[in-house]
């Protein structure tokens, strides 16, 4: 009786310790208050842009890993023939907490992992990595838990970070993004995260969009080739990939999965070509977007509030207004399918740094001194007041 009694303490210890340290040895950070975009000039990723020769990526997919431990089938070398049969030039295998390296000797290689064990899903896609972060917070993670976890990352060796799935478990509410620094791009689908999306442009975060699929059932056609973002570098090499996302120098696109369609039928839509983007281009005040095919299209700016929409059309502009402190568009389309664009946004003499909040040491050591009491009290009432004696 006395070992089990031990035993269940051992077990409580240790999951206190976890907590403790979760909430109460975590950094306590000052967060920067929201600012939105100012400035007389206007930043558009895609001046100059003709969009030929994109290239069309999906940086989050699993495959069978830790000894099926996680969920995920078949192999990396199945996932990426598929991908290759789908017109993909980048395909990443981002399984949890690893870095699969099959095809690294190929040119259009990408690393990639997902980062988060945690029981809310906090999970981010590390683009370019060479080794993994273990540390993460397995309870539902506080402001600070999140910021700690995003500087750990953005201190190794990749400086190109994903928030995955906002929207999963409301892992990441919409709010989190008017004070969370220290990441470069947020997944919109398949979670449909516009409202994080603006809540950070609208606090003036320059942060932009990827599209990924997500799949763990590579051999599911409805699983695979959903969505996609198409990147704007003349070759699939890792360094142009990136530095044409660092840029925002892409987009966004949801393929529409009709029912009942096979791998077979997806291959013939391929050959048979999506929808692309002709230009996007700022003259003076004035956003202008041209499409390939007729579709409708929708700006957006602060707050995500819509700001004007065009149906049955084939062109599109918006006159940015003073007030306007970025606008992005998305384009729908008869099929299904749907575009979304990086946003244009204003700056003055340079493009707004992404500043890591500091750490408040006087909050932190008081969060400390509480956490330390905790696990030294708790342990002196079970060892001085064990189960069955009374006080008195």
């Amino acid at each position: 009786m006395k070992k089990r009694r031990w035993l269940l303490f051992f077990i409580f210890w240790l999951m206190l310790l976890g907590t403790v340290n979760q909430y109460f040895f975590c950094p306590q950070y000052l967060f920067i208050p929201p600012s939105p975009f100012q400035g007389s000039n206007i930043y558009n990723p895609y001046e100059g842009e003709e969009f030929t020769d994109w290239k069309k990526c999906n940086f989050h997919a699993h495959v069978r890993a830790w000894m099926g431990l996680t969920y995920g089938t078949s192999t990396a070398a199945i996932a990426m023939a598929t991908y290759d049969s789908l017109g993909y030039h980048v395909r990443c295998i981002s399984n949890y907490q690893l870095v699969d390296t099959y095809g690294n000797h190929q040119t259009n290689y990408l690393a990639a992992y997902e980062h988060g064990y945690g029981i809310l899903k906090h999970h981010q896609t590390i683009l370019g990595a060479s080794k993994v972060v273990w540390k993460d917070y397995i309870w539902p993670q506080t402001l600070s838990n999140k910021q700690h976890i995003l500087k750990k990352l953005r201190n190794t060796d990749s400086s190109h970070i994903i928030i995955n799935h906002p929207a999963n478990r409301n892992s990441y509410p919409a709010d989190n993004f008017k004070w969370l620094r220290g990441y470069d791009y947020i997944e919109i689908f398949p979670s449909g995260s516009f409202a994080a999306f603006d809540s950070a442009l609208s606090a003036g975060r320059p942060v932009f969009c990827v599209a990924n699929d997500d799949a763990h059932d590579i051999t599911n056609p409805l699983e695979v080739g959903r969505y996609c973002t198409w990147v704007g570098a003349h070759t699939a090499d890792k360094a142009s990939i990136l530095q044409a996302l660092k840029a925002g120098r892409s987009y966004i696109m949801v393929i529409n999965n009709k029912a009942g369609q096979s791998f077979e039928d997806k291959q013939k839509r391929v050959k048979a070509g999506l929808q692309t983007m002709k230009h996007v281009q700022i003259r003076n005040d004035t956003l202008m977007i041209a499409i390939n095919d007729t579709g409708a299209i929708a700006f957006y700016g602060q707050g995500g509030k819509m700001l004007s929409a065009s149906n049955n059309c084939v062109a599109a502009f918006y006159v940015i207004k003073p007030e306007d402190t970025y606008v992005r568009a998305r384009i729908f389309y008869r099929d299904g399918n749907e575009i979304n664009l990086n946003p244009v946004f204003r700056y003055d003499q340079s493009l707004p740094a992404d500043i890591l909040p500091s750490v408040n040491e006087t909050k932190t050591l008081l969060f400390r001194l509480a956490g330390t009491f905790i696990l030294i009290a708790i342990p002196l009432l079970f060892y001085f007041f064990p189960a069955g004696r009374k006080l008195s």
